[in-house]
C-alpha cells in the first residue's frame, strides 16, 4: 500500500513528469476531508464482496458470516457460552468476559480482511510474512469449507 501511495501521489503531484504509476493497492482517497468524502465502510464492503458470488465465493457465504456475529456476542454474555466459544475455536486461554469476546471478534474479522487482501490466483505467503501459505483465492476456500460444514451440520 505504501509504495502504491507514493507512486500515486507522485503522479498526482507531477503529472507532466510521469507517464503513469502502477498502484495495485493505494488508498489515496482514504483520508478525512477528501472530496468526494472517504467512505469508511468501503473496505468492509470489498471484503464482503469477496465473500459473495460476485467475488467468486458461494452465494451464501457473506450472509452466513453476518449471521454469526450476533450468535458470537450472545455466547459471550455467559460463562458457559464463553466456554463453548473457547472450545469451538480451540483457544489456548479462556474468554473471561465480553471484552475477550470482542477481541475474538476482531481477530475473526481480521482473518477475513487478510484473506480478502491476499486474494491472489496463486498460493502466496505474502500476507502471512512467510509464516505460512494462503491458497489461491483464500476467502473462496474458506467460504467453501464453511458451506461444507453447514451442510454436514444440517
Amino acid at each position: 500500500s505504501y509504495g502504491g501511495m507514493l507512486a500515486s501521489w507522485m503522479r498526482i503531484k507531477y503529472p507532466s513528469a510521469l507517464q503513469g504509476a502502477i498502484a495495485a493497492s493505494a488508498p489515496v482517497a482514504a483520508f478525512l476531508g477528501q472530496r468526494p468524502a472517504y467512505d469508511p465502510l468501503s473496505f468492509a464492503e470489498q471484503v464482503t464482496r469477496d465473500a459473495s458470488a460476485a467475488g467468486g465465493s458461494t452465494d451464501v457465504c457473506a450472509e452466513r458470516v453476518r449471521q454469526v456475529w450476533p450468535q458470537l456476542f450472545a455466547h459471550g454474555e455467559s460463562a458457559s457460552g464463553r466456554q463453548t466459544l473457547q472450545q469451538h475455536f480451540k483457544l489456548c486461554h479462556p474468554l473471561n468476559n465480553s471484552l475477550d469476546v470482542q477481541t475474538l471478534a476482531y481477530w475473526l474479522q481480521s482473518s477475513f480482511d487478510y484473506m480478502a487482501m491476499g486474494s491472489y490466483p496463486f498460493a502466496s505467503s505474502y500476507m502471512l510474512n512467510g509464516n505460512g501459505v494462503l491458497p489461491p483465492y483464500p476467502l473462496r476456500v474458506a467460504c467453501t469449507k464453511m458451506a461444507a460444514a453447514a451442510a454436514a451440520a444440517a
